[in-house]
């Protein structure tokens, strides 16, 4: 009785060391392509925020960007044109296992989702001394160029994981807010809860056609030509060609 009960109290202790390296981390994400010159960014596009959340488990994570139980959905604009919301009830998301190197997200080439898994980029940042309070958090600067773009990101030390949102790691603490020097890209939290006991396991997406990154750019490429071409050839004979620029955070090179 005695070894049962040291058993159930080392299972406990167990337990409880494992859910200190847990959290969970709300965030709003915002995406304005408005202001995304370079990818065809039109002043009438109203800016996209997101619910996200953020699920971590030591040196794991996993990012889902926006569901949407209804998925995609077409949408009327005022100037006579339309939008195309892209998701489902999975979202895209993002996983991270920065102990084994490695990315798997799940993403969208029009209403179809992908699997990619690849190897995780370090990130080349630059840590500043400028600090700021987020919240009840001491936060601290750091900068860097990447996926095409010019990222500010607040960070935590009081959170001592290498995590952050979308695709964004590898600095001392947890990265509480980040947007890029347009501010076409924002991720903020908004709630943070760590440490906190998860009840489900972090785990990489599986919802989706597995790909290459080379192969799902090319599809990419492919598809935004096909998408170009069937609205033109809807446009009635004399009017203005119709531009196609399928979005995404990655900046076109």
């Amino acid at each position: 009785m005695k070894a049962l009960f040291v058993l159930g109290i080392l299972f406990m202790l167990h337990l409880e060391g494992q859910s200190q390296n847990q959290g969970r981390i709300l965030f709003t994400s915002v995406i304005d392509y408005s202001k995304d010159v370079k990818q065809g960014g039109a002043q009438d596009k109203a800016p996209i925020e997101y619910q996200s959340t953020l699920f971590l488990n030591g040196s794991q994570s996993l990012f889902i960007l926006s569901q949407s139980p209804e998925g995609s959905t077409l949408k009327d604009r005022p100037d006579g044109g339309f939008e195309i919301s892209i998701s489902d009830k999975y979202g895209f998301s993002y996983f991270k296992d920065i102990q084994s190197k490695i990315l798997v997200s799940r993403e969208f080439i029009l209403n179809k989702p992908f699997i990619l898994q690849e190897g995780i980029e370090d990130i080349n940042w630059a840590i500043g001394n400028e600090q700021k309070k987020i919240g009840n958090l001491l936060c601290q600067k750091a900068t860097c160029f990447y996926k095409g773009r010019n990222f500010i990101a607040w960070f935590s030390k009081e959170i001592p994981v290498s995590a952050g949102p979308w695709k964004l790691w590898g600095l001392p603490g947890l990265i509480v807010e980040a947007y890029d020097e347009q501010e076409v890209v924002k991720f903020s939290a908004k709630s943070i809860d760590f440490p906190f006991a998860l009840s489900e396991p972090v785990a990489p997406p599986t919802q989706g056609d597995k790909i290459s990154r080379v192969e799902f750019e090319k599809l990419w490429t492919k598809k935004a030509a096909q998408l170009k071409q069937f609205l033109s050839s809807s446009i009635p004979a004399g009017n203005t060609e119709v531009g196609v620029t399928l979005q995404r955070i990655e900046k076109a090179e």
